[in-house]
This record gives C-alpha cells, structure tokens and sequence, in this order.
C-alpha cells in the first residue's frame, strides 16, 4: 500500500514557498520539534500532515494532526501570505480535535444503527497561525521546559544565554494569548488553571534572544 493516501502541493505565489499537505499513518520525517503534533496519533491508521518550504530544500516547518482514529480526505486553505490557515477534512476521531471553545467539540453520530464510533465519518476544519513555529534565533538546546508534560507549572532552564529574565507568552491551538509577563530563569510559571492540550511558549530574553517551544498541559 502507498505510504500516503494523499499529497498535495500548494504553492505560495507570492513567494518562493510551498506547501505538502496530505494524510499519512507512517512515522516519516514530517514534524519539525515545534509542531503542533510531532508524530502520529497512530500507526494503523492516517493523520494529516502540513509542511511549509522556503525552497525545494528547506523545510521551515512540519506537523502532523489528528485524533486517535482515522483522518483522510485533507485539504488545505492557506491566506495572509500563508501566514495562516485552514485545514479540513474527515474524521473518525473521538477526540483531540476540537479545542475548548469549538462549535462542535465532541463528534456525533449521523446513523447511529449502522455506524459504530469506529467507522463513522465526520467533517473537522482546523485554523492554525503557525509563525511562532520559524521564529528561533538561538539555539533549541540554549533552555530546557519541565516538567513537560506539566499538571500545575513549568520551570525554565538556561543553559547558554547570559540573560537572567526573559518575557514570555503562553497562547493556545487557537491563537489566544493565554498568558504573559516577564520571569527569572529558574522561576516557575503556573499553568495550572490552563485546560488540558497543547501550547506554544514564545520567549524572548533581555538581550532580544527568541524562542519557540511547545509545551503540553495534562
């Protein structure tokens, strides 16, 4: 069998770069360490993907996305630039795909004699602003977040800048800003009243470092 159901090629014509978006059940090197979802939910069966690349060679960013189940028949909407967007598609997942504040945020059944929660099919739409994802001007190593996954705080540590403070933003799948103030290294940041799921952490230091991590709520 073909290791992806599809593959797309969208590409930016206000700019040099593209997008391959699709559905994979394979651990292939999509994902870049700051995606959204570094790796598939599940082996046997397919989540959509989205890479964005500068040119044929460079792949700025990459992340999977998809519930516990099957997702297929992906498609991908991108405006602002490709600075944003959407993605829609199928799915047979009972969760890990709406956020909190989604119309729909549990799946439902339309033949509930003939379909099981296994097989049945539904629609999602996914928006996404994924800048954050590209905007590291240090090294990836340079802190270390934990614990991570975090049930009441994260503490961050720095292992290469001089900087002893730093601003920071928490913001959510949405894009909300969650969120925000200035810290010390070493100092912890209470996330306990967050809901459970994914973020990303923008940091910046004093000395104008930045830097992008994702960060896990449960």
């Amino acid at each position: 069998s073909s290791v992806f159901s599809n593959s797309y090629i969208e590409v930016d014509r206000n700019s040099n770069s593209f997008y391959n978006y699709g559905s994979t059940g394979m651990q292939l090197n999509i994902s870049t360490p700051d995606g959204y979802l570094t790796t598939t939910n599940s082996a046997f069966s397919g989540d959509a993907y989205i890479c964005k690349f500068t040119d044929q060679s460079t792949k700025s960013w990459g992340t999977y996305y998809g519930g516990e189940f099957d997702e297929k028949d992906i498609d991908f909407h991108p405006y602002n630039s490709g600075n944003n967007f959407y993605i829609v598609g199928s799915t047979q997942s009972l969760t890990q795909m709406a956020t909190t504040n989604g119309l729909q945020q549990t799946k439902q059944f339309f033949d509930t004699v003939n379909y099981t929660q296994e097989n049945a099919y539904n629609i999602f739409i996914a928006h996404f602003e994924p800048n954050p994802l590209s905007n590291e001007s240090f090294s990836d190593n340079a802190i270390i977040i934990y614990p991570n996954p975090a049930n009441n705080f994260i503490t961050i540590k720095n292992n290469v800048t001089t900087s002893e403070n730093f601003n920071y933003k928490i913001i959510d799948v949405t894009g909300r800003i969650v969120k925000n103030g200035s810290s010390k290294f070493n100092e912890n940041i209470y996330i306990d009243s967050f809901s459970n799921g994914v973020y990303a952490l923008q940091i910046e230091t004093e000395n104008g470092d930045k830097l992008v991590k994702k960060i896990i709520k449960n």
